[in-house]
C-alpha cells in the first residue's frame, strides 16, 4: 500500500513538472510573438500599447489611438491590430521602428488582452496590464503620462 502511494505521488509530482515546463509565461508569449513576427526584442522597451477596435467602446478606442500618437517618440512599442476602419491610426503611418502593424490581429491569438491596452513591462515579466474600456479610458491615459514623466 505504502509503494503504491509512493508512486502516485512520484507520478503526479513528474506531470506537474513538466506540465509547469511547458506552459509559457504571459511574457515570454509576448516576447516570443514580437520576436517571431517582427524580430523585435521587447526588453528595450518600457511597455507596449496596443491598437484595436476590438473592445466595447469604440469610441474610447479611437480617443486612445489619438492621444498615444502624441506619443510615438518615447521608449514604448505601439502594435496597431487596425487598419484604420474604425480608428483613426493616421498618426501611426510615420515609418518608425517602435510601431508595428499587425492587420491580421495575430497578437488577439495569445489572449493577453480585448481591444486596445497598455502592457507595462517589468524585468522578465509583464507588470501591469491597463484594458481601455468606458470606465478606463482617462485613467489609462493619465497612468500612460505618469510613466512617461
Amino acid at each position: 500500500m505504502r509503494i503504491h502511494i509512493i508512486c502516485t505521488i512520484l507520478l503526479l509530482s513528474s506531470v506537474l513538472f513538466f506540465q509547469s515546463c511547458e506552459s509559457k509565461t504571459r511574457f515570454s508569449k509576448v516576447g516570443d510573438f514580437f520576436l517571431e513576427n517582427y524580430d523585435v526584442d521587447i526588453s528595450s522597451y518600457h511597455s507596449i500599447v496596443v491598437l484595436s477596435s476590438a473592445g466595447d467602446c469604440i469610441k474610447c478606442n479611437n480617443s486612445f489611438s489619438k492621444e498615444m500618437a502624441k506619443f510615438i517618440n518615447s521608449s514604448n512599442l505601439f502594435l496597431v491590430c487596425e487598419r484604420g476602419n474604425n480608428i483613426d491610426i493616421s498618426g501611426y503611418l510615420v515609418p518608425q521602428a517602435n510601431i508595428l502593424f499587425d492587420y491580421s490581429n495575430k497578437f488577439a491569438d495569445l489572449k493577453i488582452t480585448e481591444g486596445s491596452a497598455i502592457i507595462v513591462l517589468g524585468e522578465n515579466e509583464i507588470d501591469t496590464i491597463i484594458t481601455v474600456n468606458v470606465e478606463s479610458k482617462l485613467d489609462c491615459i493619465s497612468f500612460f503620462k505618469s510613466q512617461l514623466f
